[in-house]
């Protein structure tokens, strides 16, 4: 039996798409996707052109078994010239997954979300649970915004297995150009949802800060530079069967120019010091 994601944990991947042939790693490039017209522009942001969202592309990632927490030390260490350097090369690796860009169509959810652009896994270890998204572009060059529709698994998945979730108001997962200092908040309602096969509504509130700007180590000694950290909190209450319940996550995610998400960690410690999830891009 395939395991069935916890709600009160599943806070959706924001995007993973490795973007060979960029120039903003040191060692070799990843051996995933290959978008070959993406090209980084050094000035501390990510625009939308450079975060790649084409249906398609795929990158594996691998993450530490479920259950056990993992210590972690959010403030990494000093590398060159005094900028952040996360060692993610080494680490508790017990499950991965490739994630694929998908089409929404493929799935059968194209009605359900006929907005969404693209799919995405939620979860390494329940790639069948997948977050529907559109990217919106902004008025000037580069700019835009990701957002999050909600959940789904393919239309005819075992009742008991079901996902459904749409968000009255989309999440803005992400707004471009990203820097360091941006933050942003969103409250999202879902009605007529369900978890794993079980009736359920509620809302949740959402905080986005880029807390950080570093570098980040990948296994085969990689170095992702100017990867910028997004802090995400998200408080929850839904209703399961009678009652009310209530949770809050934490998350850092790190994304970079022509990678997209290049790490996470999650977990309901605000310090992130102990995490449930360490997750990392394999190139």
């Amino acid at each position: 039996m395939r395991p069935r994601p916890d709600p009160s944990r599943v806070v959706v991947l924001l995007l993973a798409a490795g973007c060979g042939g960029s120039t903003g790693a040191t060692g070799s490039t990843p051996a995933g996707a290959v978008v070959p017209d993406c090209r980084i522009t050094d000035d501390g942001a990510l625009t939308s052109d450079e975060f790649p969202h084409a249906v398609g592309l795929a990158a594996l990632y691998v993450r530490n078994a479920p259950g056990p927490v993992v210590a972690f030390d959010p403030a990494g260490t000093p590398g060159e010239g005094g900028v952040p350097l996360w060692d993610f090369s080494a680490g508790p690796a017990e499950a991965g997954a490739t994630f694929r860009l998908g089409d929404p169509a493929d799935e059968g959810l194209s009605q359900e979300f006929p907005s969404a652009a693209f799919t995405l896994p939620a979860a390494v270890e329940t790639a069948g649970l997948l977050g529907m998204y559109q990217l919106v572009p902004g008025t000037e060059a580069g700019s835009g915004e990701l957002f999050l529709q909600g959940l789904a698994t393919a239309a005819g998945t075992d009742p008991a297995q079901e996902w459904r979730l749409r968000y009255d108001s989309p999440v803005p997962a992400l707004r471009f150009p990203l820097r360091a200092g941006d933050s942003w908040e969103a409250r999202a309602t879902f009605r007529d949802a369900r978890f794993a096969g079980i009736p359920n509504q509620g809302v949740e509130d959402w905080r986005f800060v880029v807390d950080a700007e570093g570098t980040v180590r990948l296994p085969g000694d990689i170095e992702v530079e100017h990867a910028l950290r997004v802090r995400v909190e998200v408080d929850r209450a839904y209703a399961v069967a009678a009652g009310t319940h209530q949770t809050s996550q934490f998350q850092y995610l790190w994304f970079a120019p022509c990678f997209g998400e290049v790490a996470r960690v999650s977990g309901d410690d605000p310090s992130l010091s102990r995490v449930d999830e360490l997750r990392r891009l394999v190139p």
